[in-house]
């Protein structure tokens, strides 16, 4: 293969057209086929909402919108931490920080914030010039790996707060509820009435509480053998 073949192969992670032969880049200077670089910058504009998504796994609890966070604060009291998701969200940030590095040391250009939307926005504005770089390929395959593991772990930790019922705490009025993850209930999450956090159930104490929803004495007194009544664990 000559150099010249070599300029006019697209370096794209994704270009559909390399077991066909050389792809038609978007211009002599580039690396990139059209759609490699629509792709780039399309994954590129998806990453802010997929960090944000990760971040409603990462609580389980409802995203505050148009608000973005870089550093992780304390998780809510009885709500899971999801590992993967907190690995991925750091995952993006360091990637995108790494490359936008590279163009500002490179384009000499001021750095942007270290926020993934003011990262992504850095490589979109500059993704002409990345396209042409010699790590093109290297730029659309972490990319594209990054906005993969994001909706991998996004979607499949969809959560929702199901209603289970009264709160079986004496004298509360509010309700239980708990996470659902994808298909089913998440044990790890436990049970936790909405207007008192402290009245909370962990998932080994569902079998007792969901006795207690029954509202039979002696199964509340059969609770009261095995892990502490449900209504006394919860005052």
């Amino acid at each position: 293969m000559t150099s010249a073949d070599t300029r006019t192969r697209c370096d794209g992670a994704d270009c559909r057209k390399k077991t066909a032969g050389p792809a038609e880049l978007a211009a002599p200077r580039l690396r990139l086929c059209p759609g490699c670089l629509h792709l780039f910058t399309q994954r590129l504009r998806q990453l802010p909402g997929l960090y944000a998504e990760l971040e409603e796994v990462l609580s389980a609890g409802p995203r505050t919108e148009g608000r973005e966070r870089t550093t992780g604060g304390p998780v809510p009291s009885g709500l899971p931490f999801n590992a993967a998701a907190a690995d991925v969200r750091a995952d993006i940030i360091a990637t995108l920080g790494s490359w936008g590095g590279l163009v500002v040391t490179q384009r000499g250009v001021p750095a942007p914030e270290r926020t993934v939307r003011a990262l992504a926005g850095l490589l979109m504005r500059h993704a002409g010039w990345l396209a042409a770089h010699p790590a093109a390929a290297d730029a659309t395959r972490e990319v594209a790996r990054l906005e993969r593991a994001a909706h991998r772990v996004a979607r499949r930790e969809t959560l929702r707060r199901v209603s289970v019922g009264d709160c079986v705490a004496p004298g509360c009025t509010g309700r239980l509820v708990t996470v659902v993850r994808g298909g089913g209930a998440d044990s790890g999450a436990g049970i936790q009435c909405d207007a008192d956090p402290s009245h909370a159930w962990p998932g080994r104490l569902w079998t007792e509480l969901r006795r207690a929803l029954r509202g039979g004495q002696d199964s509340g007194q059969e609770a009261g053998q095995e892990g502490g009544n449900p209504r006394r664990s919860a005052g």
